[in-house]
C-alpha cells in the first residue's frame, strides 16, 4: 500500500510540473500575441505617418522647398518599408484561421493605399499648382482607402488582444482547477 501512495505522489508531482510547463507555454503564446498586437498598432502609426509625409511633400513642393520635399519623400518611403516589414513580422503571430483571413485581407488594402499615395506624389509638380494633388488627397477614394486600412488594422489588433487575454486566463484557470483536483485526489 505504501508503494501505491509513493507512486501516486510521484505521478502527482509529475502532473504538477506538466501543468507548470503548460502555463509557461501559454504565457509564451500570450507574449507572442502581444508582439503581434504591437506590430499591428505600429502599422497603424505608419499609415498615419505616410499620410502626414505625403501632406508635407505636397506643401514643400508648393513652397519650392526641395530639401523639405526630399525629406518628406524619404518619410513616405521609410514608413512604407516599416509597414511592410511589420506586416511580415506580424504574420507568424496570427494563428487562428478566421483572424489569419482578416490579416491577409490587409495586404491588398495597403498596396491600394500605396498606389494612391504614389499617384498624389506623381501629380505634385514643382512650380505648378498643387491643386491636383490636394484634390486627390481630399477625394473619397483616398480618404476611404486610408480609413479602411486604419480600421482593418485596428479591428484586427483589438480582436487579437481580446483573444490573447481570454486564452491566457482560460489556461490559467484550467491549470489551477486541475491542480486542485490532483491535490484533492492525493489528500482524499
Amino acid at each position: 500500500f505504501g508503494i501505491v501512495i509513493i507512486m501516486s505522489c510521484i505521478l502527482a508531482f509529475m502532473a504538477l510540473k506538466g501543468f507548470e510547463s503548460l502555463i509557461a507555454g501559454q504565457k509564451q503564446m500570450y507574449e507572442k500575441d502581444l508582439m503581434g498586437i504591437s506590430y499591428l498598432r505600429q502599422m497603424n502609426r505608419d499609415t498615419n505617418g505616410i499620410g502626414r509625409a505625403v501632406n508635407r511633400y505636397v506643401l514643400a513642393v508648393g513652397a519650392g522647398d526641395d530639401a523639405g520635399a526630399k525629406s518628406a519623400l524619404a518619410g513616405v518611403d521609410g514608413a512604407k518599408k516599416s509597414q511592410q516589414d511589420l506586416f511580415e513580422k506580424s504574420s507568424p503571430t496570427i494563428i487562428r484561421p478566421d483572424v489569419k483571413a482578416e490579416f491577409e485581407a490587409i495586404k491588398p488594402k495597403m498596396l491600394f493605399y500605396y498606389q494612391l499615395v504614389d499617384k498624389v506624389i506623381s501629380q505634385t509638380k514643382p512650380n505648378d499648382s498643387t491643386f491636383a494633388a490636394y484634390k486627390l488627397i481630399a477625394s473619397d477614394e483616398y480618404q476611404n482607402a486610408a480609413k479602411d486600412l486604419l480600421t482593418s488594422i485596428r479591428v484586427l489588433s483589438d480582436k487579437k488582444a481580446e483573444f490573447a487575454e481570454k486564452n491566457l486566463h482560460e489556461a490559467e484557470k484550467a491549470a489551477e482547477d486541475l491542480k486542485q483536483l490532483i491535490f484533492g485526489i492525493i489528500a482524499g
